[in-house]
């Protein structure tokens, strides 16, 4: 069967699921000047243990040497530890966290992480007094509620937990919304990021939310309004400028689809995704040398991509080079054969453009 020229968008949705951002904890790497009490990580939900990341072997021994020859350092053994629990590595994360903050006792971002790696290991009771001393280091910690409640309610102290959520909820209006998109209740969701919108109509993150649960529920309109509000407020918003270029192509708006993608890449030139996607609207706006363009990007950046190969050979054969597109299709072949299969049927199907003079 032919495959269709029009490929679906790459990442129709970007949107963090509760469930595996506060606990993993890995976030950019501490510098020599350290800043206290920073915002935690995107809240979670699930006591279910953050997913291993792969992180490359070389990394975490580069880590690892600059702990042991800098152990007075607590920025050293602080990154050290958000890589063990990348890597679910969480026994050794705890005992990186430890060393932190016994250097600084009133470091409530490390004590939060301590609580998630003790909250993955199972050990409730510790991550509870983790928990707990974040919590008094810093009280607008929603994540560190949110987590306490979690701990809390593994524990069968079930009063405790709903104190600690009701304080989350307080602290993070986005959160109840959060929940029932997770759910995939994305009507419900709707509302509750309006109500909380109706207290803090200036929330960038709020309206790419509310925007991200009126494009799960395809009102792709109300997406784009959402989207543009949020960038509005916050312009370097990278993944409200991706959503709306996904609710752009809903709409058929592809003119401003490509704008959006540039922007996105403006931000990231590095997004493969987003690539892929400006080649599908170029694509659709008959535009085949821009096409390319962003097509061979997205296979720099993501050799095995074997949609963009794919997409890319299309292009190709549309300008009437067969020869790229044979090119293609024989990386594909080890990529991923059943689509080398189908675009050289393609190919074959293709007539040669033959030229006079």
């Amino acid at each position: 069967m032919k495959r269709a020229l029009f490929f679906p968008m790459k990442r129709i949705f970007r949107a963090l699921t509760l469930t595996a951002a506060a606990a993993l904890g890995l976030s950019a790497c501490r510098e020599s000047a350290r800043q206290q009490n920073n915002a935690g990580p995107q809240a979670q939900t699930s006591p279910t243990p953050p997913p291993q990341t792969g992180v490359p072997p070389e990394l975490l021994a580069q880590f690892e040497a600059e702990a042991k020859q800098n152990p007075q350092d607590p920025n050293a053994h602080f990154n050290l530890g958000n890589l063990y629990a990348a890597a679910g590595r969480h026994g050794e994360a705890v005992e990186e966290y430890k060393q932190v903050v016994a250097a600084d006792p009133n470091d409530a971002e490390t004590f939060f992480r301590l609580g998630n790696a003790h909250h993955a290991l199972g050990q409730n009771a510790e991550a509870v007094e983790a928990y707990r001393r974040a919590v008094e280091l810093k009280p607008d910690y929603a994540d560190a509620q949110l987590m306490l409640s979690e701990a809390l309610t593994r524990m069968g102290r079930a009063e405790e937990a709903v104190v600690a959520r009701d304080a989350a909820l307080r602290l993070r209006p986005s959160l109840r919304g959060d929940e029932l998109a997770e759910q995939g209740k994305h009507a419900e969701a709707v509302e509750e990021y309006k109500k909380a919108l109706a207290a803090n109509a200036n929330d960038a993150e709020l309206l790419y939310r509310l925007g991200n649960a009126h494009l799960q529920l395809k009102q792709n309109r109300e997406a784009a309004d959402a989207y543009r509000r949020a960038l509005r407020l916050n312009p370097k918003h990278i993944n409200a400028h991706f959503n709306l270029g996904n609710a752009y192509d809903r709409l058929g708006m592809y003119k401003e689809e490509v704008e959006t993608y540039k922007q996105a890449l403006r931000l990231n030139e590095s997004d493969a995704d987003a690539h892929f996607n400006l080649g599908n609207a170029y694509d659709k706006l008959k535009q085949t040398r821009e096409a390319i363009a962003a097509y061979e990007s997205a296979v720099r950046l993501k050799p095995d991509d074997a949609d963009a190969r794919y997409a890319l050979a299309l292009q190709h054969l549309k300008a009437g080079d067969r020869d790229a597109a044979l090119a293609q299709h024989e990386a594909l072949k080890s990529l991923n054969p059943t689509t080398a299969e189908n675009l050289i049927r393609v190919i074959n199907q293709t007539p040669t453009r033959t030229t006079t003079r």
